[in-house]
């Protein structure tokens, strides 16, 4: 059970301050009971080191 709620507790959500496409999965997530964090961007110099990461699938937000 432990497992179960630090993988909870890992779950980020990745997207620009505010509602848009990211806001969906937030509320599937606060519905489901999922603990989770977000973390807002706010400079397109911090979505280039996203993407240079590896972590877009398709070099695009919300990143979950």
């Amino acid at each position: 059970m432990a497992a179960q709620e630090q993988k909870e507790s890992e779950v980020t959500v990745t997207y620009w301050a505010g509602r848009g496409k990211a806001e969906q999965s937030r509320l599937l997530l606060a519905a489901a009971g999922v603990k989770f964090t977000n973390k807002f961007i706010s400079k397109a110099e911090e979505l280039e080191e996203i993407r240079k990461s590896g972590k877009l699938a398709f070099m695009q937000l919300p990143l979950v």
